[in-house]
């Protein structure tokens, strides 16, 4: 693994001498010292999570530019990312890992995550899951102890459809049914499973009294990973319900649900997902 001189802010600095330091090239080409070194590292390199795509996915990249990461803090998040895979040991262990990143390592990966840069993040508090999702890009997002849910380093939780534990075959779906769309419009059908998840962890009693099943607490539903699941069942309930909250609606409001459900259901059924 090698490290470019700009990026060795972002390590502690007992552990950018612990692995070679690319100097800039005499000859003034612009190569990547990353990639320039792939031959050589190849072998103890700990490829990114889903083999042969790129370290950060264009929706990734769209995040960081949207949260205000410059091309340098991009870069830099690359060079924090491929350090990452470089040891296979740092997936199992990523406090350590974090460990050996600078105070401007820590920022700006809170900066990559939304988080808010004044917020203290305590790094040998966090737990694995909690961790990983400091490290890892949008793409990567892990549920380990799969909730339904992303564990955030500021102690939060976050959802993201399709959940990170889904079968590919839905990943796959969602892509193609959401390709080209608006922020918008796919936060309207994400937002959607998102409800169903709280819903299910939602109870009214005899006296209509209603309580909250919360995340970490016994009894908490994961609905996704339940057996029996099925992701077609849930999209002709979101299209009743549509039709049931159409006098309460705008026919704007109506015509595009039914269009986006309608999409997504094509692409499920197209991929085969139950």
């Amino acid at each position: 693994m090698s490290l470019s001189v700009d990026s060795a802010r972002y390590f502690i600095p007992g552990y950018v001498s612990q692995n070679q330091l690319a100097q800039p090239d005499s000859s003034g080409s612009d190569a990547d010292p990353v990639t320039a070194n792939v031959a050589q590292d190849q072998a103890s390199v700990a490829p990114p999570p889903i083999s042969g795509k790129p370290l950060l996915a264009s929706n990734d990249l769209r995040l960081l530019m949207l949260r205000g990461v410059d091309q340098g803090g991009v870069e830099g998040y690359k060079d924090i990312l491929n350090a990452f895979y470089a040891d296979p040991e740092n997936r199992n262990d990523p406090v350590s890992f974090l460990n050996k990143l600078s105070p401007d390592g820590i920022a700006l990966l809170k900066q990559a995550q939304s988080l808010p840069a004044g917020a203290s993040i305590n790094v040998d508090s966090l737990n694995k899951e909690e961790a990983l999702n400091l490290i890892l890009p949008h793409s990567g997002q892990v549920d380990l102890n799969n909730d339904g849910l992303i564990a955030n380093a500021n102690g939060g939780k976050g959802f993201m459809f399709p959940p990170p534990n889904a079968p590919q075959n839905v990943k796959d779906a969602w892509a193609g049914a959401t390709n080209g769309l608006s922020d918008s419009d796919k936060f309207l059908l994400s937002g959607k499973f998102m409800l169903s998840l709280m819903s299910a962890n939602l109870h009214v009693d005899e006296n209509g009294k209603a309580t909250q099943t919360e995340p970490g607490d016994p009894g908490w539903r994961n609905v996704f990973a339940e057996d029996g699941y099925s992701y077609q069942v849930a999209i002709e309930r979101f299209k009743a319900g549509n039709e049931s909250n159409k006098p309460y609606n705008s026919n704007e409001i109506y015509e595009r649900t039914k269009k986006l459900l309608a999409q997504l259901d094509r692409a499920f059924d197209k991929h085969d997902v139950a």
